[in-house]
């Protein structure tokens, strides 16, 4: 992988945390992981995964965010934890889909 970002920040949040602790908390494997800090692998594509980490590694606010964030960039895509929020308020599409037509405005969810 030409980007590592995700792994690297992993490997900060994860301090004194063993892979094998993360693993077990987030039922993968120890070498999966390495190979997310190594960049030999793409970060987790799934919300639960993420989180999972996220939960072990006790990751708040900004923190947690960016872990998502990394994991998106990593893949060109939106964020998890954003699409988990507009799956779980479906309202909110049709309010993004009418504010993207207005271009000078702010979002108003």
């Amino acid at each position: 992988m030409k980007n590592n970002k995700f792994g690297e920040y992993l490997r900060k949040c994860r301090g004194k945390t063993s892979l094998q602790q993360l693993a077990n908390f987030c039922d993968c494997t120890k070498s999966y992981l390495w190979d997310i800090e190594q960049g030999n692998t793409k970060p987790p594509q799934n919300y639960k995964r993420l989180n999972d980490i996220a939960n072990c590694l006790n990751l708040q606010d900004k923190a947690r965010n960016k872990l998502f964030d990394l994991a998106a960039m990593a893949v060109e895509d939106v964020p998890l934890d954003i699409k988990e929020i507009i799956k779980n308020n479906p309202e909110w599409i049709d309010k993004i889909r009418c504010n993207k037509e207005k271009k000078n405005e702010k979002y108003v969810l």
